[in-house]
């Protein structure tokens, strides 16, 4: 585990300059409705030239702002000259952003602000992020289980309370939060997923809020830094910007941390292949990304009561350990029904599901980034 606090100032040996470069990203206009009524709108941004499925990042601005906190920023300093914001670090490493407009602010006023919401209206801003992580499973373009959440502000507790205890969140990043005992009690009963905290201490409540949060990480790759004197939320970037201009971005250091995390898990593509007796086999097929060398595979077979889905989270974890993995729905189970229902066959047709791990097999051995001579299968009671 990574040291737990870093107190006033962050010290960096060997910090560079950075020479901010912005990212070339295609960006398209969309909404979606919640399921209380709502319209939200946003902005989302996809890597120009990208191929499969996209890791995607949602970025999610506090009461104060609309979708514009997180694309440009200005220097504090004199001239305030411009610089690239999270959005354009998170595309440039090949992810996606869908950076929104929450109820109440920006294009998704509605008829309310936000700022005259009650108590019980700003508990279901939540909904909105609920909304969004459907409306990225719904295109084909994304990767739904390699999204992560970036939050400032009263925003992180929407992030957490819709996020965490979702299997498609790989990691949320909060900037200042502001978080109930209710989102607190959810981190703590979730306690693996990857959390970066980003505070400064004069910010007394969020400073309390984020400290508490992190302590209930368990995770290894979950980080807090604390500062002095950077303000509250996404201020903080061109604050601390302007008093350590010689070192790496405050707001490069978290696009990259979030898109890390959520290219950790490799991308994912659906497949099918033919098993020698003419069952085809359907299954999720994961490569980690950027490998220059064939890597070693697993192929994943569930019981016969179950399909692809019972091994959701082993399958990510080896491809976090740099393994390519086919996680596959045998005969008569899940989409491998072509032939019918697995309690509906015969015995004897049952049986040969081990031709189907053969055939899993011999499709990992043909992929030009697996390596055929260190292929595995992981199976469970039938499997």
């Amino acid at each position: 585990m990574k040291p737990r606090l870093v107190f006033a100032f962050l010290i960096m040996l060997g910090a560079v300059t950075l020479q901010a470069r912005e990212a070339v990203a295609a960006d398209r206009e969309v909404s979606f409705k919640t399921e209380d009524g709502w319209t939200i709108y946003g902005l989302l941004s996809t890597p120009e030239n990208a191929s499969g499925r996209l890791p995607v990042v949602v970025l999610l601005p506090s009461i104060e702002h609309d979708r514009a906190a997180f694309g440009i920023y200005r220097d504090p300093g004199p001239g305030r000259p411009q610089y690239p914001g999270i959005a354009p670090v998170i595309t440039a490493r090949g992810v996606a952003t869908l950076t929104l407009d929450l109820r109440g602010r920006g294009r998704s006023a509605g008829k309310k602000e936000m700022h005259s919401f009650s108590p019980e209206e700003m508990s279901k801003v939540y909904l909105d992020v609920r909304a969004a992580l459907d409306f990225i499973s719904s295109r084909p373009e994304l990767d739904p289980s390699r999204t992560g959440i970036v939050a400032a502000g009263t925003s992180a507790e929407a992030a957490v309370m819709a996020g965490i205890g979702d299997k498609r969140i790989r990691a949320i990043s909060m900037l200042s939060g502001r978080l109930s005992e209710a989102a607190k009690t959810r981190i703590a009963s979730n306690p693996e997923l990857p959390l970066l905290f980003i505070v400064s201490s004069e910010d007394r409540p969020g400073f309390a809020d984020m400290t508490e949060a992190y302590f209930m990480s368990k995770n290894r790759e979950s980080d807090i830094e604390v500062f002095e004197g950077l303000g509250i939320g996404t201020w903080m970037l061109s604050m601390f910007r302007q008093k350590f201009p010689n070192d790496t971005p405050l707001h490069k250091r978290i696009g990259d941390w979030v898109a890390d995390q959520v290219l950790s898990t490799g991308s994912l593509t659906e497949v099918s292949f033919q098993s020698s007796d003419g069952w085809t086999i359907h299954g999720n097929l994961r490569i980690p990304q950027g490998g220059a060398e064939k890597l070693p595979a697993v192929v994943l077979a569930h019981s016969g009561l179950s399909d692809r889905h019972a091994y959701h989270d082993l399958e990510l974890a080896l491809a976090k350990e740099n393994l390519v993995v086919l996680n596959i729905d045998w005969r008569g189970r899940g989409k491998s029904t072509g032939k019918g229902k697995y309690f509906e066959l015969t015995r004897a047709e049952r049986d040969k599901g081990h031709l189907d791990v053969l055939a899993a097999v011999n499709f990992l051995a043909s992929l030009p980034a697996v390596d055929a001579n260190r292929i595995g299968v992981h199976g469970k009671k039938i499997g």
